[in-house]
């Protein structure tokens, strides 16, 4: 037979015999092997040319003659040629006549570093990220403090005046007196313990990993820390959602996108001439685009043409030396980004607008356990529907279900489930909620009225 053809080619192509003696090389196989024709034809068969442990290329060889099929070997790390060097290939084999098959030399090795290296690369910028994130954190808890220390110097004057005078009253046997200024102690120790556990919930460092949650608690969490701070004053925060707005997300990281956004408004508006000033946040969700929609809005001036470009840049800031990072925006666009989200500036008339969209809860669960979509398998990993309206127990069984591998597509809406199970293909569904599940042709376990201990000992004998 004329292998000359091969020549021509810039991969190595062997061709060997089902036992693997070489019976020619291409003209590349010199300069890859690092060796000369004369050392390479001295060497008599594949595996002592490509040596790999754990893989017998013979047995792919012998099948590809006598099937006359093409046969691949998985990745395989492998020594070439004289040198130590390892390198990462895999190898097809492919019939030939007279009893032989064409050995193509597939080499990934580069590909394989340069991807070693970006995955590296990543982990640093995220490590660097995240103390970014923190750093911005402490500046921002550092730039409340002034209001802080007003706020609870507030209710510390009122508790040493009332203890003052219960101190009198007790001293003069007055019970009726003590038992009046007692509400108004527990009332502003009430107020000092609120703002505390503010500030330490929002300090909190936290993983990034993601969770059911309702984004209406988040944003009600974070309008309420601003009211505690009283930075307000003249300022209306007006807060116009409901319940039920279902999202995979880190609750404390949206509510620092949540401050972060309210706190620049009051900063607008704090020195604004303007009779009645206001900021809203609202949420609303769009079923045909599967995105909730959170805006955040003022009626202040507004952010000049000039900076609406620059506003998201790392470092910018349009405040005075001193009063700002330029680090809140650029934060909060990557945390939005990392729950698989966007955040932008709306072009308004008058004020200032922010838009922020986040997947419903059915596309961010099943994204967020989808190892397939982020290339960390081969295949799609088997799909569970989870229809429920229990927050903890719908993210206790979607702990469980993750560290199985399971996709996961959890509901609240059961009008839409044949539609959802449709569109996800599922494999398995979980009712947690009375619904009909009839059009479903894969199993359905069914937990409506269960309790959460029996739940979770059923779902761990069934996955």
């Amino acid at each position: 037979m004329d292998f000359t053809l091969y020549d021509q080619l810039q991969n190595p192509v062997l061709v060997v015999d089902k036992d693997l003696k070489i019976v020619y090389f291409n003209f590349i196989c010199g300069s890859y092997f690092k060796m000369p024709p004369r050392k390479l034809k001295q060497i008599q068969k594949l595996d002592e040319l490509i040596r790999c442990e754990g893989h017998v290329l013979d047995e792919l060889a012998q099948e590809s003659i006598t099937q006359d099929t093409s046969k691949f070997t998985e990745e395989i790390v492998a020594q070439i040629g004289e040198s130590s060097q390892q390198a990462a290939l895999i190898l097809k084999f492919i019939p030939l006549e007279e009893g032989l098959a064409a050995v193509h030399v597939m080499d990934f090795s580069i590909e394989r570093q340069l991807h070693e290296k970006y995955k590296k690369q990543i982990t640093e910028l995220k490590e660097t990220h995240e103390q970014i994130v923190r750093s911005d954190k402490l500046t921002a808890l550092g730039e409340m403090i002034a209001g802080i220390s007003h706020e609870i110097a507030t209710p510390l004057t009122i508790v040493s005046d009332r203890l003052s005078k219960m101190e009198a009253a007790l001293s003069a046997n007055d019970l009726n007196e003590s038992s009046a200024i007692l509400p108004e102690l527990q009332n502003e120790f009430g107020r000092i313990t609120q703002i505390i556990s503010g500030m330490q919930s929002y300090a909190r460092n936290q993983e990034e990993e993601l969770q059911i949650s309702d984004l209406a608690d988040c944003a009600a969490e974070s309008v309420q820390f601003i009211r505690d701070l009283g930075i307000l004053g003249d300022i209306q925060l007006e807060a116009n959602f409901t319940p039920g707005h279902l999202a995979m997300a880190n609750p404390l990281k949206l509510q620092q996108v949540f401050i972060n956004l309210i706190k620049n408004s009051v900063d607008a508006l704090k020195n604004a001439d303007i009779n009645s000033k206001k900021i809203q946040i609202s949420i609303d969700e769009s079923e045909m685009e599967q995105m909730h929609f959170i805006r955040v809005v003022d009626n202040g001036v507004g952010i000049p043409a000039e900076a609406k470009d620059k506003i998201f840049e790392m470092f910018y800031t349009s405040k005075e030396l001193g009063e700002g990072t330029g680090l809140g925006l650029n934060i909060s666009q990557k945390i939005i980004e990392g729950h698989n989200g966007s955040i932008c500036l709306v072009d308004t008339e008058q004020g200032c607008e922010f838009l922020i969209q986040l997947p419903i809860v059915e596309v961010g669960s099943f994204t967020h356990t989808n190892r397939y979509l982020r290339g960390e398998s081969e295949i799609e990993d088997e799909k569970v529907l989870v229809v429920g309206d229990d927050i903890e127990l719908m993210n206790e069984i979607y702990k469980h279900l993750k560290e199985k591998n399971k996709v996961c597509v959890f509901s609240t809406k059961v009008e839409r489930l044949e539609e959802l199970a449709d569109f996800f293909a599922v494999d398995w569904a979980l009712k947690l909620k009375q619904c009909d599940l009839s059009f479903l042709d894969a199993p359905v376990l069914d937990y409506v009225g269960k309790d959460r201990a029996s739940i979770l000992q059923e779902l761990g004998k069934s996955f």
